[in-house]
């Protein structure tokens, strides 16, 4: 797959979105928060997992999300 393709597959607004989320390192393990969606100002729900700090982040409005 080129790169060109593989960007193609990325929701568009994707990178507002991330670009809004707290560096990991800037949250503790264990700790929630709700943000301002940096895609289209809706509140995103964010939690970083206790046990092995893995990152859950989802808007309620525009639906974008991440998992690690």
């Amino acid at each position: 797959m080129t790169e060109e393709e593989n960007d193609n597959d990325i929701p568009e607004g994707f990178w507002k979105f991330i670009g809004g989320l707290p560096a990991s390192k800037d949250v503790k393990n264990g700790e929630r928060r709700i943000l301002e969606c940096g895609n289209c100002g809706g509140k995103v729900y964010y939690s970083k997992a206790e046990n092995n700090g893995h990152i859950f982040a989802k808007c309620c409005k525009c639906k974008m999300e991440i998992m690690q």
